[in-house]
């Protein structure tokens, strides 16, 4: 796998990532701002480096996000002599040990001709991405020479990622596949189109819907049911109110924003709460601001939605995952037609998104939407098919009779 492969998430002319959130620069700005990320990361994996001692024979968490987490922390409580493995400076109480990133850098820095050659070789959209992320393309160079080694010192008997797209994770199963260790993916979000094709041993795929919008390249796929809403599909509350949860993304406009809240305003009566995406930090004053403004209230970014059913009855979002979110807690998803565009989570094709013109026929439409909603809601998560049936008891069986 070359160095484009590997940074799938960044180099995707599908997804067109780094120009949609506005993240690109031009030549020469462009070789500065990524020699700065360079120097930045580099100095970052020096100062969060620490001596971790190597435990043999462990199910390995690959973790490097707090969402990430979020899905690992699942497994990590079913006794399967699991260790949770921090990577990309995520050094949270959370981990066992950490794998030093500066090795990483070291090692890329050393095949920086590779670096080369995967610019020569990219369009111009791609070889931007390079420029702007130089840092990862270093990084990534020889990312599978690591962990093939770090593998080496641990003996792993399986290794779970939770991430299919960063070049991280994707480096770590082709260093599992080169060494025989069987792996496994558990996706850590709500996945929609482009994604790259399957390479893990197993995949454990939230259901029906997820495993269409995917491309299998050698990966067995198990329908497990989704891992991250396990618990919060067993808790199986019910809406309590009738109040307005929006969320906003990085990639809205501070116009488009401002439309929709003036949307809100004059069309809807209940409470309503606001809460943006939580890496868009520079703009959380903006929303603050904006939630005085309106007589709205805002929600701290971490502040996870099944903790809402108290409080909200809908979700209404532009192009997001929050929507399948929604879904899982028993929430109406809902978006406006201003506001979303395509269908990249499959949802209208599914029945499973209340579109609207204008808020103001939300009391209208919900009572003949909600009556699919259920069947729709079971296509993206097998366990609501059978609430018995724990993702975390199918993974957990299947990994023991690879390890046994």
């Amino acid at each position: 796998m070359n160095n484009i492969e590997l940074n799938y998430d960044i180099m995707s002319c599908e997804w067109r990532q780094l120009e949609k959130t506005s993240q690109l620069s031009n030549f020469p700005l462009s070789l500065i701002k990524g020699f700065l990320r360079l120097l930045w990361f580099i100095l970052k994996s020096i100062l969060s480096f620490r001596i971790s001692f190597f435990k043999k024979g462990r199910v390995e968490l690959l973790v490097g996000t707090p969402n990430n987490y979020q899905a690992a922390f699942v497994l990590d409580k079913k006794g399967l002599n699991t260790r949770v493995v921090g990577f990309h400076n995520y050094t949270g109480r959370t981990t066992d040990t950490n794998v030093p990133s500066i090795l990483f850098y070291i090692v890329g820095l050393f095949l920086f001709h590779r670096v080369i050659v995967s610019y020569y070789s990219a369009n111009g959209y791609q070889r931007k991405c390079i420029l702007n992320r130089l840092d990862q393309f270093v990084a990534s160079s020889g990312a599978i020479f690591v962990w093939k080694n770090l593998f080496k010192l641990t003996s792993p008997k399986f290794v779970f990622t939770f991430n299919d797209h960063n070049f991280w994770m994707r480096s770590a199963v082709a260093a599992c596949n080169e060494l025989g260790i069987p792996s496994g993916y558990v996706p850590h979000a709500p996945v929609g189109k482009g994604f790259p094709p399957l390479s893990t041993t197993y995949s454990f795929l939230d259901g029906e819907m997820q495993a269409r919008l995917y491309e299998v390249e050698s990966s067995e796929i198990i329908y497990s049911g989704a891992l991250r809403y396990e618990e919060i599909v067993l808790q199986n509350k019910e809406r309590r109110s009738k109040s307005l949860y929006i969320c906003f993304n990085m990639l809205d406009s501070k116009k488009l924003i401002l439309e929709v809240l003036d949307d809100v305003k004059s069309g809807f009566t209940g409470g309503v709460y606001i809460k943006a995406h939580p890496r868009d930090k520079d703009r959380f004053n903006f929303f603050k601001n904006a939630c005085d403004e309106y007589g709205f209230t805002f929600l701290d970014a971490s502040f996870p939605l099944y903790k809402l059913l108290d409080k909200g009855g809908y979700v209404l979002a532009g192009v997001s995952g929050v929507h399948i979110d929604a879904l899982m807690c028993g929430l109406v998803p809902v978006t406006l037609k201003q506001w979303y565009k395509g269908d990249y989570y499959c949802l209208i094709e599914n029945n499973s998104l209340l579109v609207l013109s204008d808020i103001s026929d939300l009391a209208a439409r919900e009572q003949n939407f909600v009556k699919g909603l259920q069947a729709s809601a079971n296509l993206f998560n097998q366990h609501l098919d059978n609430i018995q049936r724990k993702p975390s008891d199918v993974i957990l069986s299947i990994v023991q009779s690879k390890i046994c």
